[in-house]
């Protein structure tokens, strides 16, 4: 069982391409949200629910777009959940890791060097050129 003791949950958002096109040709990009959990050696873990707007069709235009308003609610669902989880934390509350997926340890980390990822990133790079 991992040691939940002085881990920190942060709401993230990350950039996503919807594989679809404005009709000017450029891409439509969104903002999705997620939940992670990192232990106090950088393991860190992600939630199993993301939050991400839906496209929309406008029905004037014709055109898909996002709902920045719907974005900024999944915003805030994420922050919700993050606050949940440290509150739950605060109490000594574990989490089901039924509903986390380990993922790569935070940078730099006792973890992260531990499993060689800034080898791993630096071979990538050179092959990269």
């Amino acid at each position: 069982m991992p040691d939940f003791y002085q881990a920190t949950v942060e709401a993230a958002g990350w950039l996503v391409d919807t594989g679809r096109y404005t009709e000017d040709g450029d891409k439509i990009i969104k903002e999705a949200f997620l939940v992670w959990l990192t232990l106090a050696d950088g393991t860190r873990y992600q939630h199993e629910r993301i939050f991400s707007p839906a496209l929309r069709l406008d029905d004037y235009t014709g055109c898909e777009h996002i709902d920045r308003f719907e974005q900024a609610e999944c915003k805030l669902k994420a922050e919700h959940l993050a606050a949940r989880v440290l509150n739950a934390l605060d109490y000594g509350h574990w989490p089901d890791l039924d509903r986390w997926s380990e993922i790569e340890p935070a940078y730099s980390s006792e973890q992260y060097q531990a499993q060689g990822c800034e080898a791993e990133r630096a071979a990538a790079e050179r092959q990269e050129g």
